[in-house]
Parts: C-alpha cells; structure tokens; sequence
C-alpha cells in the first residue's frame, strides 16, 4: 500500500479522552464546544449509519476472499453477519459482536493465507471482487474519524451539562456512538494492515488488485 494512504488513514488518530468515565476516544476534548446546532442525538444516527456502511464493504470484502480460499462456513458467516447491520435494532451491542466477528473471521483468513493457497481460475476471480469494497470500506472509515471525534466532543458536553442525575441516562441513548468514536481509530489501524496483507497476496496469487489502494480507494 502506498506509503502516503498508509499516512492518511493513520492521521486521523489522537490520544484524547473524554470526561465522566465516557469510554476512551482519541481526539475527544471535553473542554471544546460543540460545532454544530444538532444534539448530539440527532447527529449519532448519522454517525453509526456511516460505521455500518464501512463495516458492512469490509465485511463483503472478508466475505469474498473466504469464498476464494474455499472457507464456505467462514464465508457464510460473515454475510450472516454483515446483514444484521441493516438491522435498526443493531445498536451498541450488536456493532461490538459485528465488528468481533468481522475480526475473527480476518483472522482465520490471515491464518489461510499464511499457510499458502493455490487459487484456480474461479477462485481468483472471487479473489478480485474482493478489493473495490476493502479499499472502499477503509477509506470511509477514514472519513468517519474525524466526524466521530467532533460527535464525541458535543456528547461530552451534553452529558455534562446533563448533571449527575441525567449523565448516566444520556450516556445510555448515546451508547451506540460513542462506541462507534472509540472503536474507529482501532479499526483504521486494523484495516489498513489487512489491506496491505491482501494486496500483497492477490499480487503473489497474480490477481488484480485494483481498487484497494492508492487513488483507486475514490472510486
């Protein structure tokens, strides 16, 4: 992957946390007003909608290259999985189980790939549909950091100013988004060095990669 994506995605990512005991979020100050005239709570569906998005392309993207490496269970799994985000139901809980399934199941890939794979003819054109969406996936969660850094600093003065008694209740309603603004930067990281292990295997394997870095990662 070129080394200026590499810088990109990593960019986004800060050491800040928030007050209260709000769960850790790089970048979050507290201390800073919020930008905009929307609650916090009308902003975090925005918020989680555009985590499903880039999760759901890496889950599809995990899903096709398990399909290549004749994993059909793992494969299956991961569909399962990636449809439970159109779910409005699929909220804090539900996107900590998604996205540890989503990290699971790349494990067991990585382990695939490591162990060496012959692919034939079909197998490396599953293996190609694979890019677009990885690169597309990591990309907008890219894009997502910063959104969710600037969320997590308005939650955090709403449930300031929401008192001792309403802190915990507003916490609980913001539940989803503030674990979609910790778990981001996590994810960048974690992404960014899953595409590059799959580049470097399509390479070896002679399949196009196209789509999964560079200027590619727009379209």
């Amino acid at each position: 992957m070129k080394k200026s994506i590499t810088f990109f995605l990593l960019a986004t990512l800060s050491t800040s946390a928030l007050a209260f005991k709000i769960p850790f979020v790089p970048g979050a100050d507290s201390k800073e007003e919020a930008s905009s005239s929307q609650s916090a709570a009308d902003v975090q569906e925005t918020i989680v909608g555009d985590f499903k998005a880039a999760l759901g392309l890496v889950l599809q993207a995990q899903g096709h290259v398990a399909t290549a490496l004749g994993m059909e269970d793992t494969a299956e799994s991961l569909r399962a999985e990636a449809g439970r985000l159109s779910g409005d139901d699929c909220t804090q809980s539900c996107l900590e189980e998604v996205t540890e399934a989503s990290a699971n199941g790349e494990q067991k890939i990585q382990e695939k790939m490591e162990a060496g794979s012959d692919l034939d003819a079909d197998s490396k054109k599953e293996l190609e549909k694979a890019y677009p969406p990885l690169g597309r996936g990591t990309l907008q969660m890219s894009k997502l950091a910063p959104k969710a850094k600037d969320w997590a600093t308005s939650a955090s003065s709403e449930i300031k100013s929401a008192g001792m008694m309403g802190a915990a209740k507003m916490k609980k309603k913001l539940s989803a988004g503030l674990y979609v603004a910790t778990a981001t930067p996590k994810l960048i990281k974690e992404w960014t060095k899953t595409t590059s292990a799959m580049i470097n295997f399509g390479k070896k394997a002679g399949v196009s990669t196209e789509g999964a870095s560079g200027g590619e990662m727009e379209g």
